[in-house]
């Protein structure tokens, strides 16, 4: 039914004037897992913006391809387009997926950079990136620095197991 619903946007062109519905259009995409139309799709949209690239990029992390969603965010920077929070932790996340510590520590440095490091999507995914690379003291740096501990604790205890 989403699908058939779907279908019928993209067929009467709506998805051609608001990047809203383009954006929701690329989320189904990735829900079901068609990522490589998805793909097609972000690039035949006439407008983008952050939720488009990022809607995309979550689809790759959750269907296993941490890969193309770092593709996805080189991307989306070399466009110039300004990261927002859940961008940069579907990033954190995918880095610490693909097991590859110097890439996570870059993005960190652009979390800092547009001042979200107070985030709560971001904190956690910190966390768990520095947990799973074995960096306890930096994991429990970043959970005593949270506001909110809105968190899965399971995070802090497998980076403890880790020791």
């Amino acid at each position: 039914m989403v699908l058939r619903f779907m279908l019928w946007f993209v067929k009467l062109g709506y998805w051609l004037i608001d990047v809203f519905v383009s954006s929701a259009i690329l989320h189904v995409y990735g829900t079901y897992g068609f990522m490589s139309d998805g793909h097609r799709f972000l690039n035949e949209m006439p407008v983008k913006n952050v939720v488009s690239w990022t809607s995309l990029m979550v689809g790759y992390s959750r269907n296993n391809e941490p890969k193309e969603a770092v593709n996805i965010y080189q991307q989306l920077r070399r466009e110039g387009v300004t990261c927002n929070a859940n961008s940069l932790a579907t990033m954190i996340s995918s880095c610490w997926l693909l097991e590859d510590e110097w890439l996570g520590l870059q993005v960190l440095a652009h979390v800092v950079m547009y001042g979200l490091e107070m985030d709560i999507s971001v904190e956690n995914a910190l966390i768990a990136m520095f947990g799973s690379f074995g960096r306890v003291d930096d994991a429990c740096y970043a959970f005593h620095r949270m506001e909110e501990c809105d968190m899965e604790w399971r995070n802090v205890i497998q980076s403890r197991e880790i020791r």
